[in-house]
């Protein structure tokens, strides 16, 4: 058997498993074999979802500027805008940066330590960087993902209609200031939060969906916060998630931590915690 051969034989294998994992946990991101819309497609999507009404934009505004929210929605188009059965939202990422700002701003800090699980096409993990490099704050963004950084694949994006393969780092050519601030961690999320056990003081939890693997991260990093530290859960949303809405309702219960809730519709919801 020829190198080549032997190479291409574990490149799908890989690709088999990771379609395999991201069927299981509903995943955003897949391999696809080909672009699977032209531009126009993608941008009459972009458009409609532009035009809906933020349902939290009063909640949004007090802390982000206009500037803020159109960087948001630029990215967009390349990081949330899919062929999907499902409604796009990107409400995630406004909230994100208005939480993250906030804390920034509450706890007046220089440096930072946040973790994400579920790098996706890097949407949350780019707005988290620039809300950094905005207040000047110095710190890394650990970002976790089972698909690696450097693989080229078809990203279900308009970044494909060129019909070129790209890696993540490609897709987000544009945002390389932004890059520079994140570590692109090729892993699986329990196994990198036992060998890194330490203080991360912004969280959000976007990767695996099941009870017992959301519970053993969030059992991980609640071990090491402090006061005020923040883990934001996505996807809180019984009719998909049960797992995810159970370990909530267990926290609540606990109250180490101060939970707020955001619900948009009943397919979409988050849930913020605070360390009290």
């Amino acid at each position: 058997m020829t190198i080549k051969a032997f190479k291409s034989i574990i490149f799908h294998r890989y690709t088999l498993n990771v379609r395999l994992f991201l069927k299981k946990n509903f995943y955003p991101v897949y391999f696809a074999n080909k672009p699977l819309a032209n531009k126009h497609k993608y941008i009459t999507l972009y458009n409609r979802l532009i035009k809906k009404k933020l349902y939290y934009l009063k909640y949004i505004k007090k802390n982000l500027t206009n500037f803020d929210i159109n960087f948001i929605k630029k990215l967009a188009l390349i990081t949330v805008v899919t062929i999907k059965k499902t409604p796009l939202n990107y409400e995630h990422g406004f909230l994100l940066a208005t939480e993250l700002t906030k804390y920034i701003k509450t706890n007046k800090i220089k440096k930072i330590n946040i973790l994400e699980t579920g790098t996706a096409r890097g949407y949350s993990s780019i707005i988290m960087s620039y809300i950094l490099d905005k207040y000047k704050v110095k710190g890394k963004i650990i970002t976790i993902d089972i698909i690696p950084n450097d693989i080229k694949i078809f990203w279900n994006s308009i970044i494909d209609t060129d019909n070129i393969k790209k890696s993540r780092r490609e897709l987000l050519a544009n945002y390389n200031k932004y890059q520079k601030k994140i570590l692109f961690e090729n892993n699986n999320s329990e196994i990198f939060l036992k060998n890194n056990k330490k203080r991360y003081n912004f969280v959000f939890l976007d990767g695996a969906h099941d009870y017992q693997t959301v519970k053993n991260e969030y059992s991980f990093i609640s071990k090491y916060q402090k006061k005020n530290d923040v883990i934001f859960f996505d996807d809180v949303t019984k009719k998909y998630f049960p797992g995810i809405v159970k370990l909530i309702n267990e926290i609540q219960k606990i109250k180490n931590y101060k939970v707020k809730l955001f619900k948009l519709n009943k397919n979409r919801g988050y849930a913020l915690l605070i360390k009290n």
